[in-house]
């Protein structure tokens, strides 16, 4: 039974730390030598140990007697670090992340701090969890806490460390691992689990990372039209899950918010995509990169704002068919056009500009086209393109 696997691995471990004989000399009462060490029984032991650990999970270190407070203290690894491990210290917090396995497999580790193979086996998965960023969540379960007492019974723990994977609220076929699996086996697990929220061909979008997440909602937004409203929504959703996620760095909440303003451009919601991009980069601290997404939008609304302002699209046609070398019509054409989203015409007009006069205006062609590379995204096929012609212009 666990409780006597306890108790045995609870004096050995007080009498190697504390360089004692092992063996309990006949006829003696079998109580721990750290009890006797500090004048307590064996049942106090056990008290001062449970109020210990359900205290001090996040301190590391062994110190088996301490005789001034009378406490006994054994080793308790640091707590865990990862957004990915839960401690569960309830059954409510258990029920939480169970429910939340109908998205996010919950792989289940039963361990108790006098296991020492529970200690090889932890860090392992604590680092399977980290790399994954956030397939599975790792629930970390110590078969001493009493309140989780009914599910060890119920599953039938008996020995340890044991590894169960929970999916959509059922234990998966297959996943009850029992002791230290070789590296290859417990990859092989990770690789199982992380298939079963869709990862490795087939990955469901919830299941990614939010920095992925948010990456592959800002490329589908690049190619759909303010027509697309359905499209639009779905993908407001994503920035939206990701802005509330967890998960999420001050760098991932601030691009989604910045994807919020650029759906909002989409709609033609001017003045909204204007507030969401402030709330964007205000959300950006010292110590946050600035995602490039902003100037995107922030660039996107310089031209947004000037078409509204522009002239009747025939004038303006029969005025630069009239005045071809014209700098400053071509200028404003080429704004115009890029605004009313015809970005490849106003890159040819912009680039007829610096071949006229890369001087004209402060270089007004040049910086006209690097306004167009911002709000299009320097890591575009189309920008790349044009940077090339831009070169081959300037340096000719």
């Amino acid at each position: 039974p666990l409780a006597t696997m306890a108790a045995t691995a609870m004096r050995r471990l007080a009498w190697r730390a504390m360089g004692m004989a092992r063996r309990v000399p006949a006829g003696r009462d079998p109580a721990c030598l750290v009890c006797k060490q500090i004048g307590a029984s064996f049942a106090a032991c056990n008290a001062a140990y449970a109020a210990f650990t359900n205290a001090a999970t996040t301190r590391a270190g062994m110190v088996i007697a301490d005789s001034g407070t009378n406490q006994v203290r054994w080793w308790a690894s640091q707590a865990p670090g990862s957004k990915w491990v839960v401690d569960v210290k309830s059954p409510q917090q258990l029920q939480k992340l169970l429910e939340g396995s109908e998205k996010t497999p919950v792989v289940m580790d039963f361990y108790a701090d006098w296991c020492q193979p529970c200690k090889t086996l932890s860090p392992m998965l604590e680092k399977a969890a980290d790399e994954y960023k956030g397939s599975f969540m790792l629930a970390k379960i110590d078969v001493e806490n009493e309140d989780l007492a009914p599910l060890s019974q119920q599953l039938k723990i008996s020995s340890l460390p044991t590894l169960l994977t929970i999916h959509k609220g059922k234990a998966v076929p297959q996943s009850l691992i029992v002791g230290v699996p070789d590296p290859e086996k417990l990859r092989q697990y990770f690789v199982m689990v992380n298939s079963l929220a869709g990862g490795d061909g087939g990955e469901g979008n919830d299941t990614k990372p939010p920095r992925e997440r948010v990456a592959e909602a800002l490329s589908s937004l690049e190619t759909i039209g303010s027509s697309e409203g359905g499209e639009i929504e779905n993908l407001s959703s994503i920035f939206k899950e990701v802005l509330s996620d967890e998960a999420s760095t001050e760098e991932d909440k601030a691009t989604a918010m910045a994807g919020l303003a650029s759906c909002a451009l989409k709609r033609g919601e001017v003045a909204d995509a204007a507030e969401l991009i402030k709330h964007a980069e205000s959300m950006c601290s010292s110590g946050t990169n600035k995602p490039a997404i902003i100037n995107q939008v922030n660039a996107q609304l310089e031209f947004t704002s000037s078409e509204e302002e522009s002239e009747d699209w025939s004038a303006m046609e029969k005025e630069v068919a009239s005045s071809e070398d014209d700098l400053d019509v071509l200028h404003r054409y080429a704004s115009a056009l890029f605004a009313a989203g015809k970005s490849d015409m106003a890159i040819d007009v912009a680039l007829r500009i610096v071949k006229l006069d890369k001087s004209w205006n402060e270089e007004a062609g040049r910086k006209l086209l690097l306004k167009f590379f911002d709000a299009m995204g320097h890591d575009t096929a189309a920008v790349r393109a044009a940077r090339q012609r831009l070169s081959n212009i300037w340096y000719n």
